[in-house]
Order: structure tokens, then C-alpha cells, then sequence
């Protein structure tokens, strides 16, 4: 096919156009739908992703510096990993190990 071929395609007729042409055209309309629904939707969509994704690292570096500290206070102080708690009715708690305190609950 010749680009004189081309020029004499009727584009009010497209279905007497051979199968070449119509593959290139259909390509050609392909690409601009795709390319036009990246502008349109999927860039802010990906754009939001990718501000999750940041958002995401920086909350799990903040999750495991405080994660550090708090070991880190624990093995400075041991007595912090046992601390007990004792209810007794609705008023009436105590805290950690304290003897006294839990023979007046008895």
C-alpha cells in the first residue's frame, strides 16, 4: 500500500478500508483512550499511592525508633517489664509489687 493508497481511504467508509489501515487506525485510537485515562484518573491515583507508600515508611521508621527507646529503657531499668496490676473491686488497684498493699486487699 502507497501513501496515494492512503490519501484515497474515505474516512465516512471506513469498512471498505483494507485490513492494514483499520489495524493502524484502531492502534492509533488505543493508545490516545489509554493515554487520555492516565491524565484523567490513573496519575491520581498513583500519585495517592505514592504518598501512602512515603507515608507508610515514614510511620514504620517512627514505629521501630520508638520501639528502640523503649527497649533501651528496659534494659536500663528491668523492674519496668513487671509491673503487676491487682484489682480489687471498682475503686481499689494496686500497682506493681508492693506487699503492703496487697495484704490490705486480702
Amino acid at each position: 500500500m502507497t501513501l496515494d493508497d492512503l490519501r484515497r481511504l474515505d474516512p465516512k467508509n471506513i469498512g471498505s478500508w483494507p485490513a492494514l489501515p483499520k489495524l493502524g487506525v484502531l492502534l492509533l485510537v488505543l493508545i490516545i483512550l489509554v493515554g487520555a485515562r492516565y491524565f484523567l484518573d490513573w496519575q491520581g491515583q498513583l500519585e495517592t499511592i505514592d504518598n501512602a507508600k512515603r507515608k507508610e515508611s515514614t510511620l514504620r521508621d517512627t514505629f521501630l525508633d520508638k520501639k528502640k527507646q523503649a527497649i533501651d529503657l528496659m534494659m536500663e531499668d528491668p523492674n519496668l517489664i513487671r509491673r503487676p496490676i491487682v484489682l480489687s473491686g471498682p475503686k481499689r488497684a494496686v500497682f506493681g509489687f508492693d506487699t503492703e498493699a496487697y495484704d490490705k486487699l486480702k
